[in-house]
C-alpha cells in the first residue's frame, strides 16, 4: 500500500449510498483516502473493519461521531489523525436513510506553521475532541441512568438487586458529574485562549 500525499487540514467529505458505493468525493478525500471503489483503501485493516462498523451503524439510522482514524505519511513518522463524523441522510418522504454523508477533519498542522502555532493547533484540537468524546460519553452514561430508572419503575427490584442497582447508580453519577467537570473546565480554557 503506497502511502498517501500530504495533506494541509481540510474537510474531507464523501457520500455513500445504501450499499456503501460511493456516490462522490471531494479532493481533499481523494487525496487522503483514494479515489477508488473502496472509501478506506489507505486505512489499516483494522480501521477499515471500524469504518464498516461505522457506515453500518449509519446505515441504520444512527449518527456516529467522533471516530478517529489514522491514515500513514510520507512526510511524517506517525500517521495523520483524522476524526470522522457518519451521518445518516433520510429519505424526506418516508424516512428510510436513502445514503450516509461523510465528514472528516484532519487533525494534524501545515508543515508550513511555527512552533507557537502548532502547539496552540494542537491543544485546540485536543479539546475538541475531548468535548467530542466527553459529550459521547455523557450521553452513554444517561442511558445506563434511564434504563435503570426504567427497571425500577417497571419491576420492583428484590433487595440484594437493589445494592446492586444502587451500585451502578452511583457509579454513573460519579462519571457524569466528572464529565462535566471537564467540560467546565475546556470551555474555561477555550473562553479565556480567545
Amino acid at each position: 500500500m503506497e502511502p498517501p500525499p500530504s495533506l494541509e487540514p481540510d474537510l474531507l467529505v464523501a457520500t455513500v449510498d445504501t450499499n456503501g458505493t460511493p456516490l462522490s468525493r471531494n479532493t481533499a478525500w481523494t487525496h487522503l483516502l483514494g479515489g477508488g471503489s473502496v472509501l478506506w483503501s489507505r486505512l489499516s485493516t483494522g480501521d477499515q473493519e471500524l469504518a464498516a462498523r461505522n457506515l453500518k451503524e449509519a446505515l441504520g439510522g444512527s449518527l456516529v461521531t467522533h471516530a478517529l482514524f489514522m491514515i500513514p505519511s510520507r512526510k511524517r513518522d506517525i500517521p495523520t489523525p483524522v476524526l470522522m463524523h457518519f451521518v445518516p441522510v433520510p429519505d424526506a418522504e418516508n424516512g428510510r436513510i436513502r445514503a450516509v454523508s461523510l465528514r472528516g477533519e484532519v487533525l494534524s498542522e501545515p508543515t508550513t506553521w511555527t512552533e507557537s502555532q502548532t502547539q496552540r493547533h494542537r491543544m485546540e484540537t485536543l479539546g475538541r475532541m475531548t468535548m467530542g468524546m466527553a459529550h459521547d460519553f455523557n450521553n452513554l452514561l444517561s442511558g445506563i441512568l434511564g434504563h435503570l430508572e426504567l427497571w425500577r419503575l417497571e419491576s420492583p427490584p428484590t433487595s440484594s438487586q437493589e445494592a446492586h442497582l444502587d451500585t451502578i447508580e452511583s457509579a454513573a453519577s460519579s462519571g457524569a458529574d466528572l464529565i462535566a467537570r471537564i467540560q467546565r473546565y475546556i470551555r474555561q480554557e477555550a473562553q479565556s485562549s480567545f
